[in-house]
């Protein structure tokens, strides 16, 4: 089904505020912070949960020169989490939440890759 995860599909996930977001948020982060999301975006990405009520979900990534794969790559980490936040019983997130990329950086040379190629 394109939706099983492994080991290396790791993502750190806020939650919103409240038990029912209002959308759903997708990052990467710059050129090496994108290895490390979770602190190097820390605050960024906590303030706009809070302040959107929002689901974000950040896939670190190992800086390379392969871009479309790192993009590839990334873009399955980030969908596959949604996928699987969706289908998760204790949260049970509504697949028609809006979902949007926010990204820096080489970040977004990759979502934008990852976009375009899907």
């Amino acid at each position: 089904d394109g939706t099983s995860l492994t080991e290396d599909d790791f993502v750190y996930l806020l939650d919103p505020p409240s038990s029912i977001p209002s959308c759903i948020i997708v990052f990467l982060g710059g050129a090496g912070l994108g290895q490390f999301p979770h602190i190097a975006y820390s605050q960024f990405l906590s303030r706009v949960a809070d302040r959107l009520n929002a689901v974000v979900i950040a896939a670190p990534y190992s800086v390379g020169l392969d871009h479309f794969t790192l993009a590839k790559t990334a873009g399955e980490k980030l969908r596959k989490a949604v996928l699987k936040c969706e289908d998760d019983p204790s949260r049970q997130y509504s697949p028609n939440l809006p979902t949007y990329c926010f990204a820096h950086s080489l970040g977004a040379k990759l979502g934008t890759i990852y976009m375009a190629a899907t």
